[in-house]
């Protein structure tokens, strides 16, 4: 199920860490609320609606489709991301 929106900035710096940091990413799959939690989200529980680590994308696929899921997690129509 889709949530709301996620805001530019938390989704920026979502991507930038998911596309570079391995850190991030080990994080992001363990504890997605917490990831979110550090990339600025101030209800990372609500956030996590439209995001899942169960099937993260490489670090190469997320730096080159990056507009695209930058796209969905920004839209009022989002779209689930990261999800099988």
């Amino acid at each position: 199920m889709a949530g709301q929106p996620l805001p530019h900035n938390v989704v920026e710096t979502l991507l930038e860490k998911l596309a570079t940091d391995d850190t991030f990413r080990a994080l992001f799959q363990k504890d997605p609320e917490a990831a979110l939690k550090q990339a600025g989200s101030t209800n990372p529980k609500q956030d996590c609606a439209c995001i899942s680590a169960s099937n993260l994308p490489s670090k190469q696929i997320i730096q080159q489709t990056r507009a695209a899921i930058h796209s969905q997690l920004t839209s009022a129509l989002n779209m689930a991301v990261f999800k099988v």
